[in-house]
Parts: structure tokens; C-alpha cells; sequence
């Protein structure tokens, strides 16, 4: 599956926090021996307060969403490194949450195998993690495979598993929040003895050996004599419970739907299995947790993952069956806009009405739910094989791929039951039938019709957006309840796409923006990035066109010189033994044994190694080769296969970072020929090629706030201009443009991701903000310029370095006119396009020099 873009910029975040963590680690571990070797008794690195100065020094390279740092420690006192990606609903948390297991057990533990455990906060997000997990064809559980080298288990709280398995495999536990609530009497199993874990503890009668893991792990849980429990021995009583075998094991701990597990019970649960690392994933965290990074819903919309705007039309003293019947001709007409678009552009799409229906209420015969089936058969001539009714204790989708061509469901009937878990994207009509305030139910279910089905937008723009009718309530209140539902969702920056009819006014209202009247019947096209393929041109394909030229036979890795690996074929341990002090009677000693080293494996996976590197590596025989060439070199320097296998992971890694720094070189180099040699254009296309262009459209629909005055900004495109629109950057540069007088239009380009994009040598798109169109000088060339504006804090950073070179790239090329390799009919115009930035601490000196004859 293919990452977006945010969700790249969320890894990378993760990345950068795991690398100075590695850093701070290893400064506070170096310092630890280095007073130990000189005799003092020093705090142990686990115990010290490297994470905290991690956060602090990722805060000082780039902005992190939450600055302070919240510490948890462990049942031991060890500093437990916790984070949290904030990221709405349909933003694919699974699939992130998969990554970061990769490179959170890779990168910073350096191992394949080890134990997570992965919190849920319900049943139907448990038992849709699960199908998902389990099914090998499946994209998460390909990433997981990927991170072990397919030697993945994924494990419920009743399975049975030994020490071995844990060795060998990366095993993955999911367990509900409920569950690991220690004072739930329902789920104490989990902390009860269990005849299933022998495997992790010494024998029952190995008196010595049982008080050494307990002075090891103090906080494990003893049993009590009283209760005669089967592992009961005497002086000695370690339960061998599933709990104890957690906090032997250390697991990385995954929160899904973090914000649940917000108590201080949870937290004080999971912080007492002696967790390794803790990743939080949720649309709205709390207070407390360490938010790394936030997604919102304006990059989830420009990455078309959901739909926008809202349409919402509420009757405030209407019967549900009018707006039943509202909302029933709505699916009708989207479903012929469906046929049609499948019929034109072979993508299926079948909408479906979500009703919600009044709750029964206690005592009463009378039910809403058959109600509304009956009226939608009856009335209405639906299929009752078209209705499917989700309740708690009745459940008709349990059977149904609502994806299947063959399916026939467009209605669902429900109450509270689709309240989360939910990820039909074919959803797209949401009836709110209900006598009660329905500001609560549009808060609850807003986020059942988001969902943009395959995460492409349609050429048909009602296809884009979704709709929501409900009845009995002012369009206020309905606007509020969505617009809670949207900030519950983790998309409160896209709350003002919210667009009412059907009553009063909200917050938003739709306009719709013209073109200035003398460019009105005007065709106006720009030239799209365009490249050469099979001898005709083409939209300019990343993927095909930058990542497919890469020659990956080229590839070498050469730096393994450079890279220090543990010199050693032997795992160290240290043995502690408590026992009672030989002179003095009834006190114990604790008798710490000089270090240990037992001899691992020396088998070496290199279809594990190969796995782990095709995450940088698209093509599995070039990983394979690469590897095997690095194998084959330490090999013949003469290092064991034990020492090789020691330190695999890090091997990889190195390969990785390699490869990653390579990949980018490569790209440039070939972005650059093509450009240079004309392959990759930026010309006006003639026909037949004139849909490559890109074309200014005739008008474009905006939301403002109610009751807000239009301004005539005269020399803008579209007329009238709401400053609403505008952050704060953007307002003076779109008032500061305006004013110049060698400025003959502009245009505000949507900032949602539809309009305008360049793009280069790396995967993201960059939408500029402006288009200006400068009065023809002495020379009688006209001039275009795309011009981006950025905030003060992003000034030097990686991202919007990129976009300069580019910028500055294309630039040199156009002032250059290389023409299209081979035979392409151009249009004639006497335009230069040229790209520019500016920034937010010298922006209107930039542009004084930029507009001018």
C-alpha cells in the first residue's frame, strides 16, 4: 500500500525522534560506565532522563506539535519513551501504526522478533484489527512481515505461546482496553497463574533461580500463600501469569485510539508490563500525551482521502419521513451519477444512505427501525434485499463486502452501532431521523459518510462531497453537531466546509466566484509538467518516470568500512542472585555474579535482511543482490556467521540510510537530464494533446462566514474575494499584489490540492499559492508567476528547501526554452512562467522586486 504524503512526514518525524534517542541513550550509557569504571554509583541509563532530551532536541531541528514532554516510567522506574501521532479518523492509523512498529523494532531496538502489544478500545475495532492482521494478503500484515521477515504471530490473550516463539518470531498480542485494566474482575485472568508460560520462568523448584528473576524484576507479581495456587513453593511464589510474562518481555505498547486509555488506571496497567516504548495514535489525545506530529483534515483532503464539502440540510418542524424522503432522492441522483461515471471512466462506485434511527425506548412495542424499513419498501420501492439493519444484537452486515460489485446494499438502518470501526467510503448520505436533539448524533456519526471511495476524487463533483439531512432540528444546532463531529474526527481545521440549505443560515454559506467580466468567455491554459513517453507526451508520472528510470544494477554498497560492528559472537548477560547473608540470620543479600555470555545463533536470514531493506529497495531481486554482495564481502574479510548475525539489523540499517541518499541522487540526476534534454517539459501543449495543459476554470465555489461583507479586490481573477479565506501570510501578499500597478490579474489557487501542482524529483506535489500575470513590457513578452508564500518558522527547513531548488531548477530550464524532444505541436504565446517563494520576514520586499515592468 502506498504511503501518502503525510503519512511519509509523520515516519519522518518518528525517525528523527528514534535517532535522538539512540543519540541521548548512548551519552547517558558511555557516562554510566565511565563513572562506574572510576567506582561511583551512578543512576542507570534506562532510569535517566534521555528521553525528555530527545524530545528536546528533535523540538530544536523542527517543529513539534506539542512541546512539552510528559515522562512514564515503567514498574521499575525506567524511563519509558511515549509518543503520539495525532491523526483524524480515515487517516490510516492501522497503516501507520504498522510502519512504526517496523521502525521503532528495527531502527532503535536493532532486532526482527520481540513482543508488541496492541491496544484496542472496542470490540469492532478489535475484531476488524484482527481480520486484518491475520490475513496475509493484506497490506498491514504485509508490513509486518516485512519488519520480521514473514515470521510474524499475531496472538490474542488466550493463545498459548513459549519463549521460543517470542525468539523467532515477531509476535503482535491484541488485547482490549478492558483487558489490561487491572482492577476489571471480569479480565483479571490476565494476572492469574496460567499452566501456558512455564517457558518463561525457572522451575518450580529451583529455589535459586526463582529469587534471581525476582530480584532482577522486582515487580513481578507473587501469589498468595493463602491461596494455594498450582505454583506455590515454599519461601518463592512467581505467578506464572500472562502479566508477568509481559513484564519480562518489555513489550513495545501500540494505542490505538489513545485518548481511551487516558485514566491514570490504564496508564499506571500498561506502564507496569515494564513497556519499552509507547506509541499513541488518536484523532484528539489528551493533555498528557506526547504529540509528536499533527495531521489534519486539509492534507487528508488533498490527498483525496475524504470528502468535502458537507452538505447539510435540516427541516426544523418536518416529520422524519419528509426527510427520509429528501434524502432518499439524493442516493438516487448520486447513484446515476455513479452508473455514469462508471460507465465513462470504468471505476465503481455505489452509494449508500446511512438512516440513524430514533433509539427504542423502554418498555414501548413501538420500533423505529422496522418503521423506517417498512417506509422505505412501501413508499419508497426499495429492495428489502437493499437494506441491511446494524444493530448491537442484530447485525445484518456481518456477511456483506459492501466493496462487491455484487453486493446489492444502498440502505443501512442503524442507532449506535456504527459508531466507530466504520471505513465504508461508498457511504455517502447521512439521514438523521430522531425526535432527539440532533446535535449529539451528528457529532457521533459525521465521520460514517467522509470517507472518498478508493482515495481518488471523480470528475463529477457531487461525487465528492457528501450529505447529511435530518429532521426536528435547527440548522444551528445541526451545524454545531457537525462541526464537533468534525473536531471529534481530528478535522476541526476543515470545519468550515460545512455548507447548510433547507433553513436558516450557520457559521459558513457557499459563494460562488466568477471571472472578472472582460475574461469570462477567455480559455485560459497553463502548462502542466509534461514528459516524453513512447514518443508522445504525457502527464509527468513520478513513480514511472523518476523512481522506474532508477538503474538499481548501479548500486552498490560501499561504505561497510565505515560501519563499526559489535566485535563479539556471544550474548552477555549478567546473573544476580539473592540469597540469605551466611553470618547474619534472616537477612538477605544480594550476590551479583561477575558478567556472563552464552553463544547465539550463527544462522544468518538473508531473506529476512532482504525484507527489511525492500523498504528502501522496491524490487526484492535487487535487495537480494545487494545483500548477498554485502554478505559475501564480510564473509570473505573473515567474520563468523554468529558475529554477522549479531548484528544484522544494523547492517541493514546502514544499507538502508545508504540507499535512501542514493535513491535521491539518482532521482535528481535523472529529473535533471530529462528536463534538460527536453523529455520533461513545462510548454503549451496543441492538439491533441490540449488536455494536458492545465485550464482555468470558469467560476469556483467557496465557503465564507455568514453575514461576512465581500470585498472587490479588482485586479483578482474571481469576483467577489472573502478574506476569510485567507490566512494570515496570505492576506497582505493577496492585498499587497492587488496593489501593484504592473499587475494586470491574479488568482488565489486552491489551497485543497485540486488546482495547480508542480512537482520534481521526490513524490510531493507543491501547490503555489498565487498565479499573477504581469502587463506586457517594451519586449511585448507577458509574464506569469507562481508565487508561494511561507510562514518564518519553515524558512530553511528540508521541505521548503526542496521547493526553492525546484523552483530555481525549472526556472533555469524555461529561461533556457529547451524545446520537447521529438515531434510536439506547441501553442504560440509570448508568456514566461517562472515560479518564486517568499517569506514571511522580508515578503513584501521580495515581491517590490518580483512585480515590477
Amino acid at each position: 500500500m502506498e504511503l501518502k504524503d503525510y503519512q511519509i512526514k509523520v515516519l519522518d518525524y518518528l525517525e528523527g525522534y528514534l535517532d535522538e534517542l539512540k543519540t541521548q541513550k548512548a551519552e547517558k550509557q558511555d557516562y554510566f560506565e565511565f563513572q562506574q569504571q572510576k567506582g561511583k554509583d551512578v543512576v542507570n541509563p534506562e532510569k535517566s532522563d534521555y528521553c525528555q532530551l530527545a524530545w528536546e532536541a528533535l523540538k530544536a531541528k523542527k517543529a513539534i506539535y506539542r512541546s512539552n514532554y510528559t515522562v512514564r516510567n515503567d514498574g521499575m522506574g525506567r524511563n519509558i519513551p511515549n509518543i503520539c501521532f495525532k491523526v483524524p479518523t480515515g487517516g490510516g492509523k492501522t497503516l501507520l501504526a504498522t510502519a512504526a512498529i517496523l521502525r521503532i523494532n528495527q531502527d532503535y531496538f536493532k532486532r526482527n522478533n520481540g513482543f508488541v502489544l496492541w491496544i484496542v478500545p472496542s470490540d469492532t475495532i478489535y475484531a476488524q484489527t484482527s481480520k486484518q492482521l491475520r490475513n496475509k494478503e493484506h497490506p498491514y500484515r504485509q508490513v509486518l512481515d516485512r519488519a520480521s521477515g514473514g515470521k510474524t504471530l499475531i496472538l490474542e490473550k488466550n493463545d498459548k505461546f513459549t519463549a521460543q516463539d517470542v525468539k523467532d518470531n515477531l509476535c503482535v498480542m491484541l488485547l482490549m482496553l478492558q483487558a489490561s485494566n487491572r482492577n476489571n474482575k471480569d479480565t483479571l485472568k490476565m494476572f492469574k497463574d496460567s499452566g501456558r508460560f512455564e517457558s518463561f520462568f525457572p522451575p518450580l523448584d529451583d529455589y535459586t533461580a526463582n529469587n534471581a528473576l525476582l530480584s532482577a524484576v522486582p515487580n513481578l507479581d507473587t501469589a498468595d500463600l493463602m491461596d494455594d495456587g498450582p505454583n506455590v513453593i515454599s519461601g518463592i511464589s512467581i505467578k506464572h501469569s500472562l502479566g508477568n510474562v509481559m513484564r519480562l518481555l518489555r513489550p513495545i505498547t501500540l494505542f490505538d485510539e489513545g485518548h481511551r486509555g487516558a485514566t491514570k488506571l490504564a496508564q499506571d496497567t500498561v506502564n507496569s508490563f515494564n513497556t519499552s516504548f509507547i506509541l499513541e495514535l488518536s484523532a484528539t489525545p489528551k493533555d498528557h500525551s506526547n504529540v509528536l506530529v499533527n495531521v489534519g483534515g486539509q492534507e487528508l483532503k488533498k490527498e483525496q482521502m475524504i470528502k468535502l464539502p458537507i452538505n447539510v440540510t435540516s427541516y426544523g418542524v418536518a416529520n422524519w419521513q419528509h426527510t427520509l424522503n429528501q434524502a432518499h432522492a439524493k442516493i438516487i441522483e448520486l447513484n446515476k451519477s455513479a452508473a455514469s461515471y462508471q460507465a465513462d471512466e470504468g471505476r465503481y462506485i455505489r452509494p449508500i444512505m446511512v438512516i440513524k434511527a430514533e433509539p427504542k425506548k423502554k418498555g414501548e412495542a413501538y420500533d423505529h427501525v422496522d418503521d423506517i424499513k417498512s417506509y422505505l419498501i412501501k413508499n419508497l420501492n426499495v429492495l428489502e434485499s437493499e437494506i441491511r439493519i446494524k444493530l448491537a444484537d442484530n447485525n445484518e452486515l456481518r456477511d456483506d463486502d459492501l466493496f462487491d460489485k455484487m453486493c446489492p446494499v444502498r440502505y443501512i438502518i442503524t442507532k449506535d452501532a456504527l459508531k466507530e470501526g466504520w471505513d465504508c467510503s461508498f457511504a455517502y448520505v447521512l439521514a438523521i431521523l430522531s425526535n432527539s436533539k440532533s446535535e449529539t448524533a451528528l457529532t457521533q456519526f459525521i465521520g460514517r459518510v467522509l470517507r472518498q471511495p478508493h482515495a481518488l476524487e471523480t470528475s463529477i463533483p457531487a461525487l465528492n462531497q457528501c450529505y447529511v439531512y435530518c429532521d426536528n432540528a435547527d440548522v444551528n444546532s445541526a451545524a454545531e453537531g457537525i462541526k464537533k463531529g468534525l473536531e471529534d474526527e481530528g478535522m476541526g481545521d476543515v470545519s468550515d466546509q460545512i455548507v447548510t440549505g433547507g433553513g436558516a443560515s450557520t457559521g459558513k454559506e457557499k459563494a460562488t466566484l466568477k471571472r472578472k467580466e472582460n475574461y469570462q468567455d477567455a480559455k485560459i491554459f497553463l502548462p502542466s509538467l509534461s514528459v516524453i513517453r513512447n514518443g508522445k507526451p504525457a502527464a509527468f508520472d513520478y513513480y514511472a518516470d523518476i523512481l522506474g528510470d532508477i538503474q538499481w544494477d548501479n548500486y552498490s554498497f560501499e561504505k561497510l568500512e565505515n560501519i563499526a560492528l559489535a566485535d563479539k559472537e556471544v550474548m552477555d548477560y549478567q546473573h544476580l542472585t539473592v540469597d540469605w547473608e551466611k553470618e547474619k540470620s534472616g537477612q538477605l543479600d544480594f550476590l551479583k555474579g561477575q558478567k556472563q555470555s552464552e553463544q547465539i545463533t550463527n544462522e544468518v536470514s538473508i531473506t529476512l535482511m532482504v525484507s527489511q531493506l525492500m523498504e528502501k529497495v522496491p524490487n526484492a531481486w535487487q535487495a537480494f543482490r545487494i545483500i548477498e554482495s554485502v554478505l559475501l564481502e564480510l564473509r570473505a574479510k573473515g567474520l563468523s556467521d554468529a558475529k554477522i548475525a549479531l548484528n544484522s539489523v544494523f547492517i541493514v540499517e546502514e544499507i538502508k540510510k545508504d540507499c535512501f541518499r542514493w535513491m535521491l541522487e539518482q532521482s535528481e540526476a535523472i529529473f535533471r537530464h530529462k528536463l534538460d534534454s527536453g523529455i520533461v517539459f513545462l510548454r503549451l501543449l496543441a492538439e491533441p494533446f490540449l488536455t494536458l495543459n492545465w485550464q482555468m476554470a470558469d467560476k469556483i465555489e467557496v465557503q465564507h462566514n455568514v453575514n461576512e461583507t465581500a470585498v472587490t479586490l479588482e485586479k483578482s481573477m474571481f469576483q467577489p474575494q472573502y478574506l476569510s479565506n485567507y490566512n494570515g501570510l496570505e492576506k497582505p501578499v493577496a492585498l499587497a499584489i492587488n496593489n501593484k500597478d504592473v499587475v494586470e490579474w491574479w488568482h488565489r489557487l486552491a489551497v485543497r490540492g485540486t488546482e495547480y501542482c508542480i512537482q520534481g524529483w521526490k513524490r510531493e506535489k507543491i501547490y503555489p499559492d498565487f498565479l499573477v500575470k504581469l502587463e506586457a513590457g517594451k519586449d511585448g513578452i507577458e509574464r506569469l508567476y507562481f508565487v508561494e508564500s511561507k510562514g518564518e518558522h519553515l524558512e530553511g527547513n528540508k521541505d521548503t528547501s526542496y521547493k526553492q531548488e525546484l523552483f530555481n531548477t525549472i526556472n533555469a530550464t524555461l529561461l533556457g526554452d529547451i524545446k520537447p524532444k521529438g515531434e510536439v505541436k506547441l501553442l504560440n504565446c509570448k508568456e514566461k512562467i517562472s515560479f518564486h517563494m517568499v517569506f514571511e520576514n522580508d515578503w513584501e520586499n521580495a515581491l517590490n522586486k518580483l512585480l515590477v515592468m
